[in-house]
């Protein structure tokens, strides 16, 4: 299946960038540019030749690392286009620095695991869980309230207080 085809069926999904983990949606995959919603808002397009250009490149030299995407392919959309080419087939993201590994036939990469947090004996809320599984990816408070519009600030805190409680006993 070609790189675009691929991309195509990314339409709808919640991503994130690989380093800083935020959250941004894909709204459509149009002829010659994937529309996105970051975070913030503020929707963004990002061309299929950004895409393309920095995919082709990958399969070619079989690496690509994000200084690469950024001097040959995208300069401004760098963090969307590693995000979205990690998701393709045969795509590995990982290592520091971050970088791409193209293995032809191998499946995508993984989406993060959630880390494991205590289920059996625990007393931390459903919420207080959610809340810091967030803050053990590294998530801000704004990543995890944009992942979560269901939470609130006070959740937060209240989830902080929760754990502080529960390893006091």
């Amino acid at each position: 299946m070609d790189c675009w085809s691929q991309v195509g069926r990314l339409r709808g999904k919640a991503l994130h960038t690989l380093a800083r983990h935020y959250p941004f949606e894909v709204l459509s995959v149009e002829g010659s540019f994937v529309l996105l919603r970051p975070s913030t808002g503020k929707e963004r397009t990002v061309s299929r030749r950004e895409i393309e250009g920095a995919f082709g490149e990958l399969r070619e030299r079989g690496e690509i690392d994000l200084k690469a995407i950024e001097r040959r392919h995208s300069a401004r959309n760098i963090s969307y286009v590693a995000a979205i080419l990690a998701q393709l087939a045969g795509v590995r993201a990982g290592g520091r620095p971050l970088e791409l590994r193209y293995t032809p036939g191998a499946a995508a990469s993984d989406p993060k695991p959630e880390p494991e947090l205590p289920e059996q004996g625990s007393r931390l809320s459903r919420t207080s869980r959610t809340v810091l599984a967030g803050i053990a990816e590294g998530g801000t408070y704004e990543q995890i309230l944009a992942l979560h519009p269901e939470l609130t600030y006070r959740d937060i805190f209240a989830a902080a207080r929760e754990a502080l409680e529960e390893t006091a006993q």
